[in-house]
């Protein structure tokens, strides 16, 4: 009877086995993104010899200036005078990102919004936002408002650019859109002025829209009224 083969060594299955886990980790992280809405803007996870690996799940590059998409109908401009026509109509749907590439959506109804564009290099802008700032710190924004900056007008040549250095020194509290270089977020919305304020209902429509610098009472009594509280 001729000898039996010696045994062969086992097999090694670790990077296998780490290979199968790392897509099994990836795929997870994906079908929790879209579950969520695609908020996060990538997942990083590492290799077994610590080499990272990225996967882009939502969101863009950071930018000054980002896309724009609006669903709806756009607002007439705002007159110098006489009735807005864009009261009662529907407020314009806007998605876009921040700064830095995470997606930021203004979709009117549900919640009460106050949408405000601000250019970086407008005088007003840079007098009005400490104004804001004091309306929130004396606890004076009606409950449920949701407050969203939109910085728009952006120029390199202009004074206190880039526009993401500058709203974060002036200290702003709330999310921010930056919008596209053609202005579509401005255009939407019938920005003729700045700073502009456009106060949106928990129905979705147009209540109050108005520009120029605001001092902190005035600014109470024209969200207050249009909100009815």
């Amino acid at each position: 009877m001729p000898p039996l083969p010696p045994p062969r060594p086992p097999r090694n299955r670790r990077p296998l086995l780490i290979g199968i886990g790392l897509a099994v980790v990836v795929v997870l992280a994906l079908v929790i993104a879209v579950a969520l809405g695609g908020d996060d803007p990538e997942l990083s996870v590492e290799a077994e010899d610590g080499t990272p690996i990225t996967t882009v799940v939502g969101g863009v590059e950071p930018a000054e200036n980002q896309a724009v998409t609006v669903t709806g109908g756009a607002l007439p401009p705002l007159a110098d005078s006489g009735p807005d026509d864009a009261l009662g109509l529907n407020a314009p749907g806007l998605d876009g990102f921040g700064f830095d590439g995470a997606p930021v959506s203004i979709e009117p109804g549900g919640t009460a919004k106050m949408v405000v564009f601000l250019a970086h290099w407008c005088p007003h802008c840079n007098r009005e936002i400490p104004q804001l700032l004091q309306w929130q710190s004396e606890g004076k924004v009606p409950e449920g408002l949701e407050i969203i900056g939109v910085t728009t007008a952006t120029d390199s040549s202009a004074p206190n650019y880039p526009p993401s250095k500058w709203i974060d020194d002036k200290g702003w509290e709330w999310p921010v859109m930056a919008d596209s270089q053609q202005q579509d977020a401005a255009a939407a919305y019938g920005v003729t002025g700045f700073p502009y304020f456009v106060i949106v209902g928990t129905d979705g429509e147009v209540k109050v829209r108005f520009s120029g610098e605001v001092e902190v009472v005035q600014l109470d009594g024209i969200v207050r009224n249009a909100l009815n509280q």
